[in-house]
């Protein structure tokens, strides 16, 4: 699969656009200046890069207008991240459910134990990482309880509307809804993965702090 990527040179201010294959290295990208020389680690990241490349390409066909596959797009992102992480950060790979929602529950509460809505809710008024998705959630659901089936509701609902009756016709705003959920379960597993990394030093300044929570 091909995604398209943009490229700023800054000597001679032009944007160069190309399309990069995300399962194989790529050669090195020169603008038509002559005067830059990208260095494309597209294709040679390993694992951790392709559930936000995939969805590069959802935004890409949901500005060209093909909803479907954007949905369809969006719901393999979402599906490919609990996998990513779970193979990577244990040293025994996380045993995951099947079933979509379970997964979900499963990878957060391995990487943050209060589980996903708590993260939300509370995660940025005591930690110095200062992730703050409530406002973010509240947009997308109207509130942030009960996220991981909101989540279903937004992406996999219309994916199995897809694949399992054949239905084409989405609109715009579906398509946007269910591309923006992805991204924003992306982001977030991300800031879980450094919150949780983070509190592995006993002795910096976030664990000082929740001590003094906790008193």
């Amino acid at each position: 699969m091909k995604v398209p990527f943009d490229f700023f040179c800054d000597k001679c201010g032009r944007n160069t656009r190309v399309n990069l294959d995300i399962a194989t290295p790529n050669p090195d990208i020169v603008c038509p200046c002559g005067k830059t020389r990208f260095r494309c680690l597209v294709g040679s990241t390993g694992s951790d890069s392709f559930p936000g490349l995939v969805l590069d390409r959802a935004w890409y066909e949901l500005e060209n207008g093909d909803h479907t596959m954007a949905i369809l797009l969006s719901a393999i992102a979402v599906e490919t991240v609990p996998s990513v992480y779970a193979l990577r950060r244990w040293t025994h790979p996380l045993d995951l459910p099947r079933d979509v929602i379970p997964r979900i529950s499963k990878l957060c509460r391995a990487l943050y134990p209060a589980g996903i809505e708590d993260f939300i809710g509370r995660e940025h008024r005591v930690s110095r990482l200062v992730f703050d998705f409530r406002n973010e959630a509240i947009q997308l659901f109207g509130h942030p309880r009960a996220i991981v089936h909101k989540i279903y509701d937004a992406i996999f609902v219309p994916r199995n509307a897809i694949v399992h009756s054949g239905k084409f016709t989405f609109s715009k705003d579906e398509a946007t809804k269910a591309w923006n959920v992805a991204v924003f379960f992306y982001r977030m597993v991300r800031a879980m993965e450094t919150w949780s990394s983070y509190q592995v030093d006993p002795e910096s300044l976030d664990s000082l702090f929740r001590k003094v929570d906790t008193l």
